[in-house]
């Protein structure tokens, strides 16, 4: 009887010891869970946030700080209600076709500008709604514009809510106003949606806040959530939410998740319909004033809570089953070593199983980084056809040289990944600067060399990539202290530093670029060997022409574009500001490097004779808007044809077919149109007449020269 009330004691202590350390177990997993689903959406989110805080920065300078729009806001502080409404559409024609195209490939929703007093100016997306006070309702205009300063983050607007990137517009410290660059949660979910294709995104803001700050006549645009009724949803962005989610959103109106809503202390809830079970993870977004909080929900099959449970269940039997077969053994004891191995064995394997399953979430972690950091790197490619390709071309050249100097293979490595990001910081360089088809002034290059501290500053920032930007930071540094940013020489520039150096150098030697053909594998050899110990390290060029002498150069490799929309994008740099015409520079590159001109036989010239005298009788507005009719005449009279303003009042046509242009006919078409009575002159050459064609390129060069 003693016997059996000890045996029972014992089980019951020992079955609630494993309970208690089960549970615990249990309760650690379902919190790891937790914060790896809340840890995975906030680096998805605030990745998304930084993509586009990239974009609009781009934006800034690049579109809104540029002479025109500024010449345009300098007008308004003195200008009255009808100055006012002109400057108003001026600004909107200037920008439209701009704000479609960011609309289109930034996902641009809003570029609203502002007066200094916080009334709006311009919204893009709604030129037609202007003039209101923003400041009661828009805290980010009202800081942006009070203090001076930029500011961003999540708010409700009176048409739209989105991310917003407010920057105050200061023009020599003379403040103009502000203007805002903000995209819709709907391209933040797109974005999210593309990364990770298996999960669905819902978002949802306060309602009181909405009701407060949205026109009323945009109401509509918003539906009552379907998780809380204190809540509103924009009804474009709930298109793009999955349907197949719509049936789990009623399970989670209770009141329980509206405490924990209203408190703030949501994070994942498990959802199990129809035996499939669903992971619904919370991301809080407090707006810029921190006043009102929305969320951003993500959706996605996951049976991690419902396998957790079933493993505690199983544990929990386990538990009993062992404590049985010990007690069985301790009864019996002959039994008793064989039944304490067999409990060993479950154990270890638990705690390898527990083990593999935090490495698969630290994995995660590290693979979600690399793929933000490698997907900035490929967006600067993207933006540049001369540097596509290059970071994996200085990447393998580094490794090479490195392995030639029988570096370790954790340093080749340690290089290879500084390689793949050592431009990384081009990312913030503006598109003038970076695109420019030809050399750079010293304002443009002193630009260009901030991407190395721009490197820097986001690798180290990143834990994953904190060791490599040494390397990154110091990769223009010369061995003669001639480098940037620090000039740094000798021994001082980091060994890896040293073989990344010459590796990008190299890469640039043998790569075409519009304004230098590339040089042949001999000379930038010898050019290499010239620079030995003034800009590079003696021992890292003499690897260098051991394992670049046999190497093969990728001789496709140009900054020449490839197709429609490179060609395009280049363009940009050669339009004639007055007329919107391609330029002499332009028309200089096409016959001499071959862009396009395979596809024109023939060029017409139309030259204004004695335009000088109209200027001087009308005036230089009358002779500017005399040019610029001109110029939409020839568009559209010569619909298939590329037409340049050269020389100030001549005109080039270049055509696909041979053309002879009526002189007779054009001049009275322009005479009417011109309402001016203009001398022409009209030539014509056969482009695929070779000493025709010399003949025209000589000319331009002896005008741009």
């Amino acid at each position: 009887m003693l016997k059996k009330i000890v045996f029972s004691i014992l089980f019951i202590f020992l079955f609630m010891l494993s309970f208690f350390y089960i549970s615990k177990s249990y309760e650690a997993h379902k919190s790891e869970i937790v914060h790896t689903q809340i840890t995975e959406l906030n680096n998805l989110y605030q990745g998304a946030v930084t993509t586009f805080r990239l974009n609009a920065k781009a934006v800034f300078y690049n579109i809104i700080m540029q002479p025109e729009v500024l010449n345009i806001l300098r007008q308004l502080p003195d200008a009255d209600k009808n100055k006012t409404a002109t400057l108003h559409n001026k600004l909107y024609k200037l920008l439209e076709k701009r704000y479609l195209n960011l609309k289109n490939s930034l996902y641009v929703r809003q570029l609203h500008f502002h007066h200094t007093d916080g009334r709006s100016f311009l919204r893009m997306h709604r030129p037609e709604k202007y003039g209101d006070p923003l400041f009661d309702v828009r805290y980010s205009v009202k800081v942006s514009n009070t203090k001076k300063i930029y500011i961003e983050g999540f708010e409700e607007g009176r048409i739209f809510n989105g991310y917003r990137y407010v920057y105050p517009i200061l023009d020599n410290n003379t403040h103009l106003g502000s203007v805002e660059i903000s995209v819709s949660m709907n391209a933040i979910i797109n974005q999210l949606s593309q990364i990770f294709t298996q999960k669905s995104f819902y978002f949802m803001i306060d309602k009181n806040i909405m009701s407060k700050k949205v026109f009323d006549s945009e109401m509509l645009n918003y539906e009552i959530s379907t998780i809380n009724d204190d809540y509103v949803v924009d009804k474009e962005v709930f298109k793009t939410f999955d349907k197949k989610y719509e049936k789990y959103l009623d399970l989670l109106n209770n009141e329980e998740i509206k405490t924990e809503m209203k408190n703030n202390t949501i994070k994942v809830k498990s959802i199990k319909l129809d035996d499939i079970s669903v992971i619904a993870t919370f991301l809080p977004i407090w707006n810029i004033e921190k006043n009102s909080l929305s969320y951003l929900i993500s959706f996605e099959n996951n049976k991690h809570f419902y396998t957790a449970r079933k493993e505690f269940i199983y544990q929990l039997l386990f538990s009993l089953v062992s404590i049985i077969l010990i007690l069985g053994s301790i009864y019996f004891l002959i039994e008793r070593s064989q039944r304490i191995s067999r409990s060993k064995e479950k154990l270890d394997q638990l705690v390898t199983e527990r083990t593999a399953e935090l490495k698969h979430v630290l994995d995660e972690k590290i693979k979600s980084y690399q793929e933000i950091i490698l997907a900035m790197v490929n967006l600067t490619e993207e933006r540049d056809t001369y540097t596509a390709g290059h970071t994996k071309r200085v990447a393998q050249y580094s490794k090479l040289i490195a392995e030639e100097m029988k570096y370790s293979d954790n340093d080749i490595k340690k290089l290879y990944e500084a390689a793949i990001l050592h431009d990384i910081g081009k990312i913030i360089t503006p598109d003038n600067v970076l695109l420019k088809p030809g050399k750079l002034n010293f304002n443009e290059f002193e630009i260009i060399k901030e991407h190395v501290k721009t490197g820097e500053h986001i690798l180290n920032n990143i834990g994953l990539y904190k060791d490599l930007t040494e390397i990154v930071s110091c990769h223009h540094e010369r061995y003669d202290g001639s480098g940037y940013p620090n000039g740094l020489k000798g021994d001082e520039i980091p060994p890896l530093a040293r073989i990344l150096a010459v590796a990008d150098t190299f890469d640039a030697m043998t790569t075409n670029r519009i304004y230098k053909p590339r040089k042949s594998l001999d000379i930038a050899l010898k050019e290499l060997k010239s620079l030995s110990g003034i800009h590079y390290d003696k021992s890292v060029i003499s690897a260098a022409l051991k394992v670049f002498k046999e190497i093969e150069i990728d001789v496709t490799v140009s900054q020449l574009p490839t197709n429609s929309t490179e060609e395009a994008r280049l363009s940009h740099f050669f339009k004639d500001p007055l007329t919107g015409l391609y330029n002499i520079n332009y028309l200089d590159l096409i016959l001499q490097h071959g862009i396009e001109s395979q596809q024109y036989e023939c060029a017409n010239i139309i030259s204004l004779k004695e335009f000088t005298l109209i200027n001087n009788k009308y005036g230089w507005e009358n002779g500017n808007e005399i040019l610029k009719k001109l110029a939409n005449f020839l568009m559209e009279e010569f619909t298939s044809s590329m037409i340049f303003r050269i020389f100030g009042d001549d005109f080039i046509i270049l055509n696909k077919k041979h053309l002879e242009i009526d002189a007779k006919s054009i001049k009275s078409k322009i005479d009417k149109i011109c309402q001016y009575t203009i001398i022409l002159s009209f030539e014509h050459y056969d482009i695929r007449n070779k000493n025709q064609r010399n003949s025209l390129i000589k000319e331009l060069n002896n005008t741009i020269g």
